[in-house]
């Protein structure tokens, strides 16, 4: 309640800010609605920070369809552990850590699945039955 001589009016200011909400940062009470439950708050917090996310993916993946893959976990993330933001704390730092760590699994997980061996690429037909050793003393003229 205000007071008339205004100690009211501070006082709410004070909780406004203590809580990271301030009218100058609509991204504060988005967080605070979404972290309360308010699915149309979250969806403001994507679309104002997608292209951020994006770039900042395709940036350190260097691939488009990976970028977009990286982009749509890291707003998957957000919403799962939303709830250990601290309300009062800056988002866009909090957002590029965890944009940071989802690109890094994401390389980590194709680095994995993209090595084969010969004998895999034999099987699904990618390539020939690789040649032994006395085949290529023999092609070389060295036999």
């Amino acid at each position: 309640m205000a007071t008339a001589s205004g100690e009211g009016i501070l006082m709410i200011e004070d909780a406004r800010l203590d809580s990271g909400a301030t009218d100058n940062d609509p991204t504060a009470v988005w967080l605070r609605e979404a972290k309360a439950g308010d699915s149309s708050a979250f969806e403001k917090i994507i679309v104002l920070y997608q292209r951020q996310v994006l770039t900042t993916s395709l940036r350190l993946l260097g691939d488009l369809k990976d970028a977009q893959d990286a982009s749509q976990e890291v707003f998957l993330r957000l919403y799962k552990y939303l709830h250990r933001f601290e309300d009062g704390r800056e988002f866009p730092p909090w957002l590029y850590r965890v944009t940071v760590n989802v690109c890094r699994d994401l390389q980590r997980r194709r680095q994995r699945t993209a090595t084969l061996s010969l004998d895999d690429l034999v099987e699904s037909g990618e390539m020939r039955e690789p040649a032994s050793s006395t085949d290529l003393e023999a092609e070389l003229g060295l036999a």
